[in-house]
């Protein structure tokens, strides 16, 4: 079977990602990754990307310097902080 793969590219003034910790007996994985952009057009926040792990997502952070793209931190876990009536 041959896999096919798509990335689609977006360009926006806006990006949020959301790291949701998913605590609850049937989920289908541990931590649920979310990526929205505020599109020009409509000026409401849009979903356009969902990644599901059971391991915890690693954060680096790169520049691009046009012939080379260097890093600026290392890969590392991202905290996600518990509430106060943990």
């Amino acid at each position: 079977m041959q896999r096919r793969w798509s990335l689609a590219i977006y360009k926006s003034d806006f990006f949020h990602i959301d790291i949701e910790k998913q605590e609850y007996p049937d989920a289908d994985c541990k931590y649920m990754i979310s990526l929205w952009h505020e599109p020009k057009t409509t000026g409401s926040r849009e979903l356009i990307a969902i990644g599901l792990t059971d391991n915890m997502p690693i954060v680096q952070s790169t520049r691009n310097k046009g012939n080379v793209v260097e890093s600026v931190t290392r890969p590392h876990d991202l905290e996600i902080p518990t509430g106060a009536d943990e």
